[in-house]
Formats: C-alpha cells, structure tokens, sequence
C-alpha cells in the first residue's frame, strides 16, 4: 500500500444521510479560523519540507493527534490545528485532543471545537486556542470527565 492509499484510509467517515449538509456546516463553522484544507495538500506541503508528508500526516492521524474528517473521498483538515508555515500540530491542540480521543470520535471531535462550550462561558473552543489555552484545556478534562460518568 503506498503512503497516499494509508491517508485515503485514514480518518473518520461521515456517515449521516446529511452528509453534503453537514460538511458544509463544517467548512462554515471553521472558516473564520482557517478553514479546512484536504489531507493531500497539507501531506504535499509536509513533502516539500522534506520526507515523506503522506506518512507522516497518516501516523498522525491513526494516532489521533490531528482533528480531521472524511468527506467525498478526502480527508479534511481544519487549518488552526497547526503552526504555520511549518505545519506541525499545535502543542495546546495535540493537549485537549489527549484528553478527549478516548471519549469522542473524529467527527464528535471536529464538532466539539465549534461548538458553544458552557464551561467556556458560550465560546466555540476553537476561538479560545489562542486565547486562553489553559481555558480550553480545563474545560476538554471536564467534558472527558462527564463523558466517561
């Protein structure tokens, strides 16, 4: 299996019958902090830096260190997970991804972010990343900790 097929395997599938609907919601949702951008071409960005992008992005992938998402045969990226321009995983992102990956799969994950969060006052977390991280990551341990019960 070559590196590109693993990163086509990789991920989460939506598998609602409102599927366009719903990744459209998504690109909307993470827009105004990035977006979201396909596998492919955060792999070819990680290629030209040197080394093998495809792998790498899939072993952060299985590993759950990156929010993503599979959409019509693509996996899907929100932008403000990583360090531009290199690209590597925001150390305070890869912290609530710890603390939540076993309680939630990539789509629950992708939904929390831009979702309204009541122990962060109503913010979406994603708007609180560059803001209060320590914020952000006290109220991902108390949603692990309430979905675990």
């Amino acid at each position: 299996m070559t590196s590109k097929e693993l990163l086509n395997q990789s991920g989460q599938h939506m598998t609602s019958s409102d599927d366009d609907a719903g990744f459209v919601a998504l690109l909307s949702a993470y827009r105004s902090t990035g977006g979201l951008v396909r596998g492919e071409d955060v792999a070819g960005h990680l290629t030209r830096q040197g080394g093998d992008g495809y792998v790498h992005l899939a072993r952060l992938i299985v590993a759950g260190d990156v929010l993503h998402i599979r959409w019509s045969g693509h996996v899907w990226l929100p932008l403000f997970q990583f360090n531009r321009p290199a690209l590597d995983v925001r150390p305070d992102v890869l912290k609530v991804l710890s603390e939540l990956r076993t309680v939630m799969d990539a789509c629950e994950l992708m939904l929390w972010f831009v979702t309204p969060n009541a122990w962060m006052g109503g913010r979406k977390p994603v708007e609180m990343v560059n803001v209060s991280p320590c914020e952000l990551y006290g109220a991902a341990r108390a949603d692990r900790f309430i979905s675990r019960g």
